[in-house]
Formats: C-alpha cells, sequence, structure tokens
C-alpha cells in the first residue's frame, strides 16, 4: 500500500509539477512580452520626446513669429493713426485755404469800394468843410 500511495503521490507530484512547468513556461512567455513592450515603451517615450522637442521649437519660432507680428501691427496702427492726423490737416488745411479765397474775394470787394470812396472824396475834398479850414493856412 505504501508503494501505491507512493505511486499516487509521485503521480501527483508529477502532474503538479508539468502543471508547474506549464505555468512557469507561461510566465517567462509573459514576462518575455512585457520586457518587450516595455522596449516598445521606451521606444516610443524617446519618439516622444524628440517630437515634443521639436513642437518645442516650433513653439519657439511661432512667438517669436506672434511677437513680429504684434510688433508690426503696433507700427502699421501709429502710422494709421498719423495717417487720420494728417487726412485731418489736409482737410483743415483745405478749409482754412477755401476760407482764405473767400476772405481775399472779400479784401478785394472792399479794396474797390474803399478805392472808389477815397476817390470820390478826393474828387469832392475842395467841397468839404475840411477844405475851407485849410484855407487859413
Amino acid at each position: 500500500m505504501d508503494m501505491r500511495k507512493l505511486q499516487r503521490a509521485n503521480g501527483k507530484f508529477e502532474c503538479r509539477a508539468t502543471e508547474v512547468e506549464v505555468e512557469a513556461k507561461k510566465l517567462k512567455a509573459k514576462a518575455s512580452t512585457v520586457g518587450e513592450v516595455l522596449e516598445v515603451s521606451k521606444l516610443k517615450q524617446v519618439e516622444l520626446e524628440s517630437a515634443m522637442e521639436q513642437l518645442t521649437s516650433k513653439n519657439k519660432d511661432l512667438t517669436t513669429v506672434v511677437y513680429l507680428c504684434k510688433f508690426e501691427a503696433n507700427a502699421l496702427m501709429k502710422w494709421k493713426i498719423a495717417l487720420i492726423g494728417l487726412e485731418v490737416a489736409i482737410k483743415k488745411k483745405a478749409e482754412l485755404k477755401a476760407k482764405v479765397e473767400e476772405l481775399t474775394t472779400e479784401v478785394a470787394t472792399l479794396r474797390q469800394q474803399v478805392d472808389g470812396t477815397v476817390h470820390e472824396y478826393i474828387a469832392h475834398f475842395h467841397e468839404t468843410t475840411e477844405y475851407d479850414g485849410l484855407k487859413m493856412y
């Protein structure tokens, strides 16, 4: 009976040993797969870090471009403000020029009237009381 027990125990042990060997092979395969996945993950991380560095560099370049665009936009805005001021000045100048022409015409008219009045006064000066007052000198 001891032999049968030993044979049964040996059979169970062999069965269990086979199961353990199969489990060990599965674990080795799993570990190998995990190792491969870990290697792939490390490679992917390196790729992602490289891509991130490239994107960071592009971001810096774009930031510089945006800054330059803002600078140019500010310069253009200053020019626009200056041009608006210039347009207002040109309009004011045109208004003043029209006013000067109007006043020049009015002065010419008034000068003609004064000249006519002065000539008439001179022509009739001897008929005035002031002329009579000059006789005593």
